[in-house]
């Protein structure tokens, strides 16, 4: 008999990305579970990666901040109606409020973390099911807990699989990139962050991807606002072998990073999605914790800022005017030697 789960986590880019590996160990040990994913929609292609989903449902709370009563009631009418009646257990994987309060939406059981342990401890209070992870983890291995309580199987009788087809990836971003007149496989520059305490300085992104051009290797870098693409081409200018990617979605962005020969990047997002999709190179870390969100795989080298006050977990430096101090800290000449091994390996 099927058993029909509703899989809540909604955003950001790299909290998706850390729930693939639960959805490939729930496939692994209940094949007789179908999983949907409720999602952002901004993060709906993503999500529609793994193999294991059936369905993805798109939400629009975001889009919804700025609207009025009416809009948002309507949008979780449609919701309910969307939902309701179709899943044997909710699990929420977000932890906040809004998270929970569409979880109920299906008026199935919902399950989630312990008010000591939800992002928003009141999320609590909507779950049938309450299981004590601590956060102090990996984002990741939290997650896969979190499946594997919920629905009665040992997370450590599987290995980590983030569960993405690379090859097939592969293959269609090989098309994308000869779309945009790049040769060659390419090393990936994501600089970018939502945080401008994660961004390390455009100097030293300029000496790296010098560092690549000179070993003939080409490079592409991500740009995904106005102020990213005024650092990424600061940091390509001059540089034939280098240049910045237009416009494009997350899921071709994904098709790209499958394709490159390693990429180098902070703590965002799309570095994340980079390790899910076995990429060699290099993982920078400075007011965040590797320990929490740091690469999982084997594949991609984490380079931890210097830094005595690292990991702060400050949006705005509080110590310089530059804003960036931890990720300062962290040298040019080191991503250098360690991107050289990461080639050699590739």
């Amino acid at each position: 008999m099927t058993t029909r789960v509703l899989l809540v986590k909604l955003s950001s880019l790299g909290d998706v990305v850390h729930t693939y590996p639960a959805v490939s160990d729930l496939a692994r040990a209940r094949p007789d579970v179908e999983v949907d994913w409720l999602v952002e929609e901004a993060f709906a292609g993503l999500a529609g990666l793994h193999p294991a989903v059936r369905n993805v449902i798109p939400v629009r709370l975001r889009a919804l901040k700025k609207k009025g009563l009416r809009e948002k009631l309507a949008h979780f009418r449609e919701l309910r109606g969307i939902l309701r009646g179709k899943y044997d257990l909710v699990i929420d994987a977000q932890g906040l409020i809004k998270s929970a309060v569409v979880a109920r939406l299906a008026g199935a059981p919902v399950a989630g973390y312990a008010r000591e342990h939800a992002r928003e401890p009141l999320a609590a209070r909507f779950y049938r099911k309450r299981f004590d992870l601590p956060v102090g983890q990996h984002a990741a291995t939290r997650t896969r807990k979190l499946f594997a309580a919920a629905m009665g199987y040992d997370v450590a009788d599987f290995a980590l699989d983030h569960g993405l087809d690379v090859a097939a990836l592969a293959a269609e971003g090989r098309q994308v990139l000869a779309r945009c007149r790049i040769e060659g496989t390419p090393a990936a520059i994501l600089h970018g962050s939502a945080w401008p305490t994660k961004t390390w300085a455009p100097e030293s992104w300029r000496r790296v991807v010098r560092h690549l051009d000179a070993r003939g290797v080409p490079v592409i870098v991500t740009a995904g606002g106005a102020d990213e693409l005024e650092t990424a081409i600061a940091i390509t200018e001059g540089v034939d072998n280098a240049q910045v990617l237009p416009p494009m979605s997350l899921t071709e962005l994904a098709a790209v990073l499958a394709a490159t020969r390693a990429v180098i990047g902070v703590d965002s997002g799309l570095t994340h999605l980079a390790e899910a999709l076995s990429r060699p190179g290099i993982f920078l870390m400075g007011p965040t914790d590797p320990a929490r969100t740091g690469p999982l795989g084997k594949r991609m080298k984490t380079l931890v800022s210097s830094h005595p006050q690292a990991p702060c977990y400050n949006r705005a430096c509080t110590l310089t005017s530059g804003g960036r101090c931890c990720m300062d800290a962290i040298s040019a000449h080191e991503v250098e030697r360690v991107l050289d091994y990461a080639l050699a390996v590739a």
